[in-house]
């Protein structure tokens, strides 16, 4: 079996080199834990104080500490975590100094967590000690950023020659993005602390805050997951591979369009952005097609395996076997990776929606946040809970406390990301309206605490999954 076959490559890549498990488990333990008691837990306050009624200034300090923590620390570490122990496998080289990574993640967490305080409590009496906790904060973000992209610099210019690595070097570009927008992004958060207009209302300037925000989701996490799924789908859920002239051509595509919305952030230009969504849209309305096509197949023995096969009839059942093997003990992880790519289709067509609102009429004809959060809370999320459910227990020997788990997080998790998209949907004139301000209370409001429990169920899924010891502590149900 070709899935068979290259499960049977990677884990045997630089096996007695590889680094082990534990050394990325912290990563993901941390990024577990900064999504449950940090960036979910400040967007149900958020999206509560707003169905209750109760807000101020305080509520845009905290919304922007939140969407910093999603960004960069729940989804930002997990998916971390996952590439170092992923892609060093895929180049055929180890991990460079994974000693490194005991330090690194201690300064990026408490730079989350003094970022996070200190922004919220960023007023009045409390401003010296929280612009302090703020500065601070950039300062170990960014070393602790730099830090990260050096051992992944070190780690990828390691191995055979591309050529000998076809699937990393089709990825090699989105890489390099991401590690240039992720360096960048840390450079922008540290520039903004020595705004003098931050410490008036503690509100990041906002050029700042979007250029922050888009190298954060845009330039990092969308690219880092198009590029991982692009090798771990085939493998962990039985696809066909992703073409790599395409992958190698949509790579250039998007990255001029990330370079070229940047460059339209700074100069304040409003059609300069729209070329960059449309060119981010497009490119990954492509990708996602392709995606989505794959996962068509799935269930279909690949042609080329087929034709080899002596009974191909027989191995058709045993492909479909194992298939309803891998949902017994994962539960419908294939759900959530589905559900991700009809949001990351969202927020992808979104975009191209707002490019036209900006380069013809150089307004938004959608509001930005919803192409955001289809991307944040639909694709990111649903595809961190679809993934991790079937990778990470076949990288740490461990278990999922229950496969029931992915069935309700595939059900919590396509609620949140409809409530808080469709609410920034509804048209304003609608909103105004003693019914349509109340359908959007309990949308935006809900948001929340949905968010929440989909952060919640994945924190108690996967956590004896990361760190196996625990299952003696918390007794783990057998699929």
């Amino acid at each position: 079996m070709q899935l068979l076959h290259r499960n049977t490559y990677i884990a045997q890549a630089g096996a007695q080199t590889q680094s082990g498990f534990t050394v990325v488990a912290p990563l993901l333990g941390g990024a577990l834990a900064t999504g449950v008691f940090g960036g979910f837990l400040f967007a149900s306050i958020l999206t509560l104080s707003v169905l209750f009624h109760f807000s101020g200034v305080w509520w845009y300090r905290m919304a922007q500490a939140h969407g910093h923590l999603q960004l960069y620390g729940w989804a930002g570490l997990f998916v971390l975590g996952v590439a170092y122990h992923f892609l060093p496998r895929l180049r055929g080289a180890p991990l460079q100094k994974p000693k490194y990574l005991q330090t690194l993640v201690p300064i990026f967490l408490s730079s989350l967590t003094l970022r996070a305080i200190g922004q919220t409590l960023l007023s009045g009496e409390n401003a010296t000690v929280a612009s302090f906790m703020v500065i601070i904060s950039a300062i170990l973000e960014f070393v602790a950023i730099t830090g990260f992209i050096y051992l992944f610099a070190i780690s990828l210019a390691q191995g055979p020659q591309l050529s000998e690595k076809r699937a990393f070097a089709s990825i090699s570009i989105l890489l390099v993005g991401n590690a240039i927008a992720l360096e960048a992004s840390a450079i922008v958060n540290l520039a903004a602390v020595f705004q003098k207009d931050l410490y008036t209302f503690g509100v990041y300037p906002y050029t700042f805050d979007q250029v922050n925000v888009t190298l954060g989701l845009l330039g990092f996490l969308v690219p880092m997951a198009i590029a991982m799924s692009a090798q771990s789908l085939p493998m962990y859920a039985g696809l066909n591979a992703f073409p790599r002239k395409m992958m190698l051509a949509l790579s250039v595509v998007y990255e001029i369009g990330l370079l070229t919305e940047i460059i339209g952030l700074f100069l304040g230009n409003l059609s300069v952005q729209g070329w960059g969504y449309l060119f981010i849209g497009g490119s990954a309305v492509t990708f996602i097609g392709v995606f989505m096509q794959m996962m068509l197949q799935r269930g279909k023995t690949p042609p080329k395996i087929a034709s080899l096969a002596k009974d191909p009839v027989k191995l058709q059942a045993n492909y479909r076997n194992q298939l309803s093997l891998q949902k017994q003990s994962y539960g419908p992880f294939v759900g959530l990776v589905a559900s991700a790519y009809l949001w990351a289709l969202i927020g992808a067509v979104s975009s191209i929606i707002i490019a036209a609102g900006l380069i013809f009429q150089q307004t938004f004809w959608l509001p930005i946040d919803a192409s955001r959060h289809s991307f944040t809370m639909g694709f990111i999320a649903m595809l961190i809970g679809g993934i991790s459910a079937r990778m990470i227990p076949g990288f740490s020997g461990g278990m999922l406390r229950s496969a029931k788990y992915i069935t309700a997080m595939l059900i919590v998790g396509n609620l949140a990301a409809a409530a808080r998209v469709i609410a920034v949907l509804l048209p304003a004139g609608f909103i105004s309206s003693g019914l349509g301000y109340w359908i959007y209370s309990i949308l935006f409001g809900l948001a929340g605490p949905l968010g929440l429990t989909y952060a919640l169920l994945l924190f108690i899924n996967l956590w004896p999954a990361i760190f196996p010891n625990t299952k003696k502590l918390l007794p783990v149900r057998p699929a």
